[in-house]
């Protein structure tokens, strides 16, 4: 099976911004035993920023604010710090990761998506090399930017002709606009409906952005599923087809 799996930055991120090692190596248990099992597995982690944020603060003891320019500095500091955590994750097991950083002009000619699918496929082929993928936020100005990382998860799961795309978040699911009621499916060949449009405090994203994701990947004959990132330890269950959180059917047949 092809799975691609795409984590947030309130997903892996403490309260502090630091890195969630917990979490992450959750993260990195789960996905080498799926391709033990001989799944083929994409991470899209954000978390650059942030990391970088932490370090800052940390080692300078210094406050950067929001802007184009401190985002792109804070993810030139924060992308190796968050790879050198999923590296030294991984490499206990004898399990190497590629980094992979994105930008929109890499899909926008035939010819750039063949080159990125061609590297997906290769990095997934050997089983032992976990590919992590990234939007690249050090040059991400307005003209470049994903909508976000959901976006991008969703651009690799169509190149890659993925079974399954996993969107996990810091809540349970999909809520609708009164954000008591989890939706456990939803089938888009039905029409809309009103969901929470709530976004993630450290990232750009929200339930709306996800379900556009999901709908696209729908189109695509991708299920997909947005739930809890504490449930990753259910992962094989849900290849087994058991629904965590909220599940949405693909539109067509692959």
């Amino acid at each position: 099976m092809k799975i691609v799996i795409k984590v947030g930055t309130q997903s892996i991120l403490a309260t502090d911004a630091k890195p969630d090692e917990g979490i992450l190596s959750a993260i990195i248990d789960r996905i080498i035993a799926m391709q033990r099992e001989g799944h083929h597995v994409w991470l899209v982690s954000s978390g650059a920023v942030g990391s970088g944020r932490y370090i800052a603060k940390q080692i300078q003891n210094r406050e950067y604010g929001s802007s184009l320019e401190e985002k792109q500095l804070l993810a030139s500091v924060g992308q190796h710090e968050l790879m050198t955590l999923y590296s030294s994750l991984s490499q206990k097991y004898g399990v190497l990761v590629s980094q992979l950083l994105l930008s929109k002009q890499d899909f926008n000619t035939r010819k750039n998506r063949q080159n990125v699918t061609r590297l997906l496929q290769t990095i997934s082929a050997h089983g032992d090399i976990i590919p992590v993928i990234n939007e690249n936020d050090t040059i991400a100005t307005k003209e470049l930017m994903f909508t976000d990382n959901d976006e991008l998860a969703g651009l690799i799961a169509m190149l890659v002709n993925a079974d399954k795309l996993l969107l996990l978040t810091n809540v349970d699911g999909v809520y609708r606009s009164d954000m008591k009621t989890l939706i456990d499916t939803i089938d888009p060949s039905e029409g809309e409906i009103k969901v929470s449009k709530a976004a993630s405090a450290g990232g750009r994203g929200g339930m709306a952005s996800k379900l556009t994701t999901a709908r696209k990947a729908s189109d695509a004959g991708i299920m997909v599923h947005i739930m809890s990132i504490k449930n990753i330890v259910n992962l094989d269950k849900i290849l087994a087809g058991e629904r965590y959180g909220t599940t949405v059917l693909p539109r067509k047949s692959q």
